[in-house]
């Protein structure tokens, strides 16, 4: 018979090294806790390779990593680019990083696919054949053609939805005792009022971490409310962007240089918002104002005011928390005093109108 953990984690992404960590923190005890992985090293973080090692400037190195080649039958016409590409960037945000791109001296070359590599006998790739019989000379390939989730394992005994796995709230699937995190994990995402799965490294640390809270002190830990977010960094640009794009994209800033943005407004809200070159308190501030959803009437006085919008909504005091409210014995709801001359008053009030029913009765009595 096999040994015997505690929790298992399947898998040796991000989400096993975060999970495996915050389970270290809580106290898990040696030969408790295993990692069952197909990678021969410990979970490391991914974006170390696009934001740091393929960087000139001071890269990053890692313990090790994989990359891999593959190619598809779908053609990627004029038609596929501006159904897919814009699937996160508007046209005119598109447009500004391919110029940018293109300026920086990176060809893109569109309407065709990857037929197959040439390869010397070191084992080298020397050249790339594209499917319209183009053959490209080259030193290095990087193969970001994404992921699906592997969820084979799991067909028949869990539910599956959005191309996951379901889970609640605290992560946790139809099967009480297995949770999932991560890219392949289909969650309820309060700000949308649906469940969705995201692919992107900082859902999976932060799922990761709850979830390791779920299991163990799961009477004090809250649901799961996750704001979607995403980023990156290229050349010296960087951007994050928060919420939805789903609705009406509005844009602001200058699109002629370096700091520039986007609202998406649906059914009457702020459900989506993106920023190029900001600080971290601009940052900060349109992530807040995402996720309170603010009203918008005017579409053309949100694009006047810009990240205005959005710093002001986070200057403006939050209303005044009502007062705790309590049920009497009797059923009828109360506010609990929130201060001691409250009670005090109370006290005082009462004893006043004992005091008058009395007069009032004796006099009454009199008549």
């Amino acid at each position: 018979m096999g040994r015997a953990f505690l929790y298992v984690i399947l898998g040796g992404g991000v989400a096993a090294g975060y999970a495996a960590l915050e389970f270290t923190k809580r106290g898990v005890s040696p030969g408790e806790l295993c990692i069952i992985s197909e990678e021969s090293v410990a979970p490391y973080e991914r974006p170390a390779l696009s934001k740091g090692y393929l960087l000139p400037e001071d890269p990053a190195r890692l313990p090790s990593f994989h990359t891999c080649i593959g190619a598809h039958e779908e053609r990627l016409t004029t038609k596929w680019y501006k159904e897919h590409v814009p699937r996160l960037f508007t046209p005119k945000i598109a447009n500004y990083y391919e110029e940018y791109y293109e300026a920086k001296g990176v060809k893109f070359i569109k309407g065709t696919v990857l037929n197959s590599l040439d390869v010397n006998t070191d084992g080298k790739v020397t050249a790339v054949n594209l499917k319209d019989g183009t053959k490209i000379p080259t030193d290095m390939v990087v193969a970001g053609i994404g992921i699906r989730p592997n969820t084979s394992l799991f067909e028949g005994q869990l539910s599956l939805e959005k191309g996951g796995i379901k889970v609640n709230r605290h992560m946790q699937t139809s099967h009480a005792s297995v949770y999932a995190v991560g890219d392949v994990a289909a969650f309820p995402v309060k700000l949308f009022g649906e469940t969705r799965r995201l692919e992107h490294v900082d859902s999976a640390r932060k799922s990761a971490m709850h979830v390791v809270a779920s299991i163990m002190e799961p009477e004090k830990t809250d649901d799961f409310d996750y704001l979607p977010f995403f980023y990156s960094r290229v050349f010296a640009l960087s951007w994050q962007f928060y919420g939805d794009n789903a609705g009406e994209a509005v844009h602001f800033g200058d699109y002629s240089g370096k700091s520039f943005g986007a609202y998406w407004v649906n059914n009457g809200h702020l459900v989506g918002s993106f920023l190029e070159g900001g600080t971290k308190e601009e940052y900060k501030a349109l992530a807040n104002a995402t996720r309170l959803k603010p009203p918008v009437e005017n579409l053309a006085e949100l694009e006047r005011q810009g990240l205005s919008f959005a710093l002001d909504i986070n200057q403006t005091p939050p209303p005044p928390a009502l007062p705790p409210v309590e049920v009497s014995p009797s059923g009828l709801a109360m506010e609990k005093p929130l201060y001691a001359w409250h009670a005090t008053a109370g006290v005082i009030l009462a004893a006043s109108i004992a005091a008058f029913a009395y007069w009032y009765g004796r006099r009454r009595r009199r008549w």
